[in-house]
């Protein structure tokens, strides 16, 4: 472990950091995680707080955070991996519950590359693809044909679907967007959501261009949930900084910045405004 000045004890700094970072460091891992996993999220954090009591007695890391993140990272791993073991060992044939395994695969296996060894965010086109747990991949498969095989499909089914696309496509370019478009369609039908809308208006861009994204991130302008969400403006940045508005890009890229709920993902956001090249 890197040691830094020991200034506090472990116990001092893991109970500061659980009255004053805990809700942030929930919110970095279940952006990796995904929102259906916000109480795996809450419980590796607390598991992680708990191990670094004892990690740290001699010795505190230099970014005790990005520990935390890392830590609870792997634990989430663990626990995904134990959850899917179980489900196999049952060979049930409920349809719901294939397609929730179908999703951990496809999330488990991207779960190495969503996050940099600071604990910082990848975005999906910078994540190293070749590094993808293919057997997992493959896992995912299996169980989504048995979510298949009967006429019902709920959120499971369709966000599989769209986890499934993603993990099979050997680039941004070569995504079938069609099909991710048609998933985030239904899955707005049966439950819309802001954030189905912000996800469905990025998958609009790939398909059919910048300006078509845009136009659909800006109808969303008025949703009071996005309007805290720094992922939101951050995501009207990046198509801005494809269309060459670099001023209206590095704005909302600030704008992210400002409303960003931890040192990562201000880091994430920075990195992108490096990217523009402006002063």
């Amino acid at each position: 472990m890197d040691e830094g000045p020991v200034a506090v004890s472990s116990t001092e700094l893991v109970e500061d950091l659980f009255r004053k970072e805990y809700a942030h460091l929930v919110s970095a891992l279940t952006r990796v995680l995904g929102p259906s996993n916000i109480p795996l999220a809450e419980d590796v954090v607390h598991d992680a707080l708990v191990s670094a009591m004892h990690a740290w007695r001699f010795g505190l890391p230099r970014d005790p955070k990005a520990w935390i993140i890392r830590a609870a990272h792997n634990r989430a791993i663990d626990i995904i991996r134990r959850e899917q073991r179980l489900l196999d060992a049952k060979a049930t044939a409920h349809t719901d519950v294939h397609a929730l395994a179908a999703l951990f695969c496809f999330h488990a296996a991207r779960l190495s590359t969503r996050l940099d060894e600071h604990g910082v965010f990848v975005p999906l086109e910078d994540q190293d693809r070749s590094r993808w747990d293919r057997a997992r991949i493959e896992r995912g498969l299996m169980h989504l044909a048995r979510a298949a095989t009967g006429d019902h499909m709920s959120r499971w089914h369709l966000e599989a679907g769209i986890a499934c696309e993603h993990a099979i496509a050997p680039s941004i370019q070569k995504t079938d967007w069609d099909r991710i478009i048609g998933f985030y369609q239904v899955l707005a039908q049966q439950s819309w959501s802001p954030i189905v809308a912000l996800n469905r208006a990025l998958a609009v861009a790939e398909r059919d261009g910048v300006d078509a994204g845009c136009r659909e991130l800006m109808a969303l302008a008025g949703e009071r949930k996005l309007s805290r969400y720094p992922f939101y403006w951050a995501a009207r940045a990046d198509l801005e900084r494809r269309g060459g508005c670099h001023t209206a890009a590095r704005e909302n890229y600030e704008h992210a910045i400002a409303l960003a709920r931890s040192p990562a993902e201000r880091v994430s956001f920075e990195r992108r405004i490096e990217r523009l090249g402006i002063s």
